[in-house]
């Protein structure tokens, strides 16, 4: 057994966007965030296997009193917000992630400005974790990495903070950011691989068994 973070990052490392990459890091976007580290080609868990949660990262410090939501984990939560876009525009189902996107790729402006708040997140989460591990790239994965615009508006919203914050375009690196070429199916591929890491298919039938 191992944890999403760690399946999606064995998964980018194996066969995927981390492969041959030096220093990147792999985001799953879906209830929560699960995520992982690649530190000198090599998967970094850490001294208590805690490493590369970025999903603990503080969202909003400046509120005294923190909820559960003032954390990346739920701030950046895939899930919660096709759920406020999908209520807010009255939909019978309001986790119908298309019907969701539609609205937003049609230009509506409530939708849209969620959509981008969202994607802020994202982005504030990436640049927190760029200023202090510069890595080479970030791989986004999960339930709604197959949504084209998703990664362009995460970049988009790390300009736009790098803009607003001068000092971190001079000092910090603009690291590549990339969809999963596994896409939701990054956790799979990679519980996949670990399982033919540690099995052995290649021990004979007992045919006594049969």
């Amino acid at each position: 057994m191992e944890s999403t973070g760690f399946c999606v990052t064995l998964a980018s490392q194996w066969n995927g966007n981390l492969k041959g990459v030096t220093n990147g890091a792999t985001i799953a976007l879906d209830d929560g965030v699960s995520s992982g580290l690649v530190l000198n080609h090599q998967i970094f868990s850490g001294s208590h296997l805690q490493a590369g949660g970025i999903g603990m990262i503080i969202a909003n410090p400046t509120v005294e009193n923190h909820q559960p939501e003032d954390i990346m984990f739920n701030a950046c939560s895939a899930s919660k917000m096709i759920n406020t876009i999908g209520s807010a525009l009255e939909l019978s189902d309001p986790n119908d992630d298309i019907k969701v996107f539609k609205a937003i790729e049609n230009g509506d402006a409530n939708a849209r400005e969620m959509f981008n708040a969202y994607c802020r997140n994202v982005a504030y989460m990436i640049v927190n974790t760029q200023a202090v591990l510069d890595l080479n790239k970030y791989v986004i994965s999960g339930r709604i990495s197959n949504q084209s615009i998703l990664v362009p508006e995460i970049n988009h919203q790390i300009q736009i903070i790098r803009e607003t914050i001068p000092v971190l375009k001079e000092m910090l690196e603009m690291p590549v950011i990339e969809t999963s070429i596994f896409k939701q199916d990054t956790d799979l591929f990679g519980a996949f691989y670990n399982a033919l890491d540690h099995l052995d298919f290649t021990q004979p039938t007992d045919n006594k068994a049969e």
